[in-house]
């Protein structure tokens, strides 16, 4: 199906004139919730029934079949189970649906669902699931949902889009606690023709959309999502992830330190930063990242760094400090133009604790939120309640403020619970930005900031450039890889074949047995440290016998010039992944590797910000700016890293993983230095 085509049947799709519902019966709950909900809605086009036993469902007119409705529907809602499903494609295309959703299981299996979707594609027709609820479009009143949905909704401007209806379910019933408002709410299930990817690319267009949350258990077609991805960041849509780490490595984990170490979520979530999605770890925070930019026009998003915070209480006051701490946000002093305004009883700090005394200088509140607010030195501002029942007259200063500046100035309540029916009504005729709860609060601000500094890494040619050859062993040691390299400016340690008779300069020197039958060196005493030039011979012939004794068809007896000004050991690896492709893995080195799992992750290749990034994430940063003290480490360890990036993505075609450990890093003056390497090619 082309482009072209597949965009008109989902506008069609997603915009219905006409729903026919093929099966229905007023004893069945689907049809119940479908046909109730379009009606409590108010749908405004047509909608017809389908079953050949009755004249009316639910007061709708009922046809015999699909060949007897008067005009072809633009959705089309299949009740059916799965063995009359095929039929009923058929006979919806050759009246000129546009698009079938398809309630019936038995299409988990790959088998069934591929030839589900060569069917559809035969026939032109788009396919909403099968096993998903549907989708729901507040604003046109299209409740085509099969499911429940127990809460109220309302219409907004958050998207949210995910194959699993469970939890886009719950989040609309979330959103009712929050005071959020959907554009659209959308499901894919097993996605045979319609996915995320053609969600976002519908949402990219929709001008009531400002921010999406994606639910994610499978990428799919992994370019196509992140051209989806990129239309909605170019349309300025802030996107939230909730990515469940179901993309799988097509390699064997326990090849190496770093195939443990990187699995399903930490490739999800390195995919998520590389398309610059704000990544969380469920529902619940992705809400949350989401809330502001629902709430708020997009002039007033800002790249957060700065809180003014007004509370209720000096305990309050202290935990949302703390919560704006964990998230890197900062409460810097009152500036000049703030204390001016503050009476002498109330403490001058910020977040400012009011307790009791705002009743004593309630005249002056007014002056001094709006001092908060026009403040330069903050970025956002908070101002916390507590009892929110009776408190709406201080309200007003952020209502007054909050769309007109150009920064995040919110309502947050001191804990998470549900709004009253006299505030709701308030705030939904005097629209004002709420966030409940100090966490939230944080997170919400933090999503600002990251929507600023996340950044989109894939080139327009990533999916498409050539990939270098490789025609060495399909396990290849480090005698086996060093040279290839080095070539790529990723230096190793001065090493000599002792197996070839060459000579080391001198000691000392580490001694190793390498083999592809022999991945885990450490574990049968295969490395000898702090050899002397004198004693290599002996150390060669202990090797030796180490090899003969596990029956090592192919093996090799390296020396490696000891590295004694290292200052830090680090591993450096990656796996390819077999949808979103090349990942690194940069963490603490060492045979303890695995058990420390001080581990970062991204997506290859990348330049050395993003190299410094890895770094900061794994809280050894310090290290390189002379810590208490010591001598800094040298950078040259960015480049390495980037040059490994670049060599992976370059070999992602057979590589399967790369692992090298340790990676050496010195103080600032010499280079740093790779000391084993294994790479596993398909």
């Amino acid at each position: 199906m082309d482009a072209s085509r597949k965009k008109q049947l989902i506008n069609r799709m997603l915009d219905p004139e006409c729903i026919a519902v093929i099966g229905a019966t007023p004893e069945n709950m689907w049809t119940r919730n479908l046909l109730g909900g379009l009606e409590r809605e108010g749908y405004r086009g047509e909608i017809f029934t389908v079953n050949r036993g009755r004249g009316k469902v639910l007061g709708y007119p009922c046809f015999h079949s699909v060949a007897e409705l008067p005009k072809a529907p633009d959705l089309a809602m299949i009740l059916l189970s799965e063995k009359y499903v095929f039929a009923t494609l058929k006979e919806l295309a050759d009246k000129g649906c546009a698009s079938a959703y398809v309630l019936a299981a038995g299409y988990e299996e790959a088998e069934k669902l591929a030839e589900l979707r060569q069917v559809a594609e035969e026939l032109g027709i788009l396919i909403l699931g099968p096993n998903c609820n549907g989708y729901v479009r507040p604003d046109s009143g299209l409740h085509c949902w099969g499911g429940p949905i127990p809460r109220p909704y309302k219409a907004g401007s958050l998207a949210f889009i995910a194959q699993s209806s469970a939890v886009a379910g719950s989040a609309a019933n979330s959103c009712w606690d929050r005071n959020l408002g959907f554009s659209a709410i959308i499901t894919t299930g097993n996605q045979a023709n319609f996915t995320l990817a053609d969600c976002f690319d519908y949402l990219a267009d929709d001008l009531d959309t400002r921010a999406i949350v994606c639910y994610i258990e499978q990428f799919g077609d992994f370019e196509a999502f992140a051209n989806g991805v990129q239309r909605c960041r170019d349309a300025g849509k802030a996107i939230i992830g909730i990515a469940t780490g179901k993309s799988q490595a097509a390699r064997d984990a326990t090849l190496s330190h770093t195939g443990a170490l990187t699995a399903g979520p930490e490739v999800s979530a390195a995919a998520l930063d590389a398309l610059g999605i704000i990544a969380a770890k469920d529902t619940d925070d992705a809400l949350d990242y989401a809330s502001l930019f629902v709430q708020l026009p997009p002039r007033c998003w800002k790249d957060v760094q700065t809180v003014g915070v007004i509370t209720p209480s000096g305990g309050y006051a202290a935990l949302m400090a703390d919560a704006l701490d964990e998230h890197g946000l900062e409460t810097p002093p009152l500036p000049q133009s703030v204390l001016d305004t503050l009476p002498a009883i109330v403490p001058h700090n910020n977040p400012m604790d009011l307790t009791a005394t705002i009743f004593a200088w309630a005249d002056q509140y007014p002056k001094v939120i709006d001092s908060f607010i026009v403040a330069e030195e903050f970025d956002a501002v908070v101002l916390m309640m507590g009892a929110w029942e009776g408190f709406e007259r201080w309200f007003a200063p952020v209502t007054a403020w909050a769309y007109k500046i150009g920064k995040p100035v919110l309502l947050g309540g001191n804990e998470v619970f549900c709004l009253g029916d006299s505030l709701r009504t308030q705030f939904n005729s005097d629209p004002t930005p709420v966030v409940h709860g100090t966490a939230r609060i944080a997170r919400a601000l933090s999503g600002m900031q990251q929507y600023h500094r996340l950044q989109y890494r894939i080139s327009e040619h990533w999916f498409k450039a050539p990939c270098k050859p490789w025609s060495g062993s399909n396990t290849a040691t480090f005698p086996d890889i060093a040279d290839n390299l080095n070539a790529a400016g990723i230096k190793t340690v001065d090493w000599w074949n002792l197996s070839n008779a060459e000579k080391p300069n001198s000691g000392p020197l580490a001694v190793k047995l390498e083999s592809p039958q022999l991945l885990h060196k450490s574990d049968h005493q295969a490395v000898l440290l702090g050899v002397e030039a004198d004693a290599v011979a002996d150390s060669t012939q202990q090797l030796q016998a180490i090899a003969e004794s596990l029956d090592l068809e192919n093996h090799q007896i390296i020396a490696q010039q000891m590295v004694s000004n290292s200052k830090l050991e680090l591993l450096v690896g990656a796996v390819v992944d077999s949808t979103v492709g090349p990942v690194l893995t940069l963490g603490l080195g060492g045979i303890t590797a695995e058990l420390q799992k001080q581990v970062v992750h991204a997506l290859c290749p990348f330049d050395r910000e993003t190299a410094r990034g890895l770094v900061e994430s794994l809280q050894i940063m310090p290290l390189f700016e002379g810590y208490r003290g010591q001598p800094p480490l040298d950078d040259s360890l960015f480049e390495l890293l980037v040059k490994v990036s670049q060599w992976v993505y370059d070999h992602r075609d057979r590589l399967k993983e790369l692992d090298l450990n340790p990676v050496f890093v010195p103080n600032s003056g010499s280079p740093a230095l790779v000391g084993d390497a294994l790479a596993i090619f398909s």
